[in-house]
């Protein structure tokens, strides 16, 4: 379980990043206007809502662990064709597809804790597990500023948040599967 919460922590840090700096990203190298993220955001609560969906669905059919890989794999694709497109069209469709992985990923997350942690240890489970999500979620942020503000550029300084999620499903690939389930 401390291995899945580590892993936990980087790539909820790398999502709170790309979530929390995304609009800054958006403006500043798309230029993007305000009514632009509005329907971006609309687009993203979309997609990642068909994706929590798809998501459960097959959770119950696979496991919470290759849900969350397979997400973050998704993710960390979808954002790095973000950091290599020019076109604000193509950074709508990648971003879109940004908002699919991130509803599975926080959802089967939730699901990996219930179905690892016997009965009469929930509520100290998801205490560890609020908690690694809560400790750290500056550093995602923080990075990513950070970059931008030594190379001069929000494209390398937002592929930071990639690294963290590619340590996090690093860390995750061993962990064992959901035990309780």
């Amino acid at each position: 379980m401390g291995k899945f919460l580590l892993a936990r922590m980087l790539y909820a840090d790398g999502l709170n990043a790309i979530i929390v700096m995304g609009g800054i990203f958006a403006v500043g190298v798309f230029n993007l206007e305000i009514k632009d993220l509005l329907i971006l955001s609309i687009f993203m609560n979309i997609t990642a809502t068909i994706g929590a969906v798809i998501g459960g669905f097959f959770n119950d059919k696979i496991s919470s662990k290759k849900i969350i890989i397979i997400s973050l794999i998704g993710l960390i694709i979808s954002s790095t064709l973000i950091l290599l497109v020019e076109s604000k069209f193509l950074f709508f469709i990648f971003a879109s597809i940004n908002g699919f992985f991130i509803g599975p990923i926080q959802s089967a997350s939730r699901v990996f804790v219930t179905r690892s942690i016997d009965i009469l240890n929930q509520s100290s489970g998801f205490g560890l597990f609020a908690l690694s999500g809560k400790l750290t979620s500056f550093i995602g942020p923080l990075l990513v500023s950070t970059i931008t503000f030594l190379t001069n550029s929000q494209r390398i300084g937002f592929s930071t948040a990639l690294i963290l999620l590619v340590l996090g499903l690093i860390i995750l690939l061993k962990v064992k599967d959901d035990f309780y389930s």
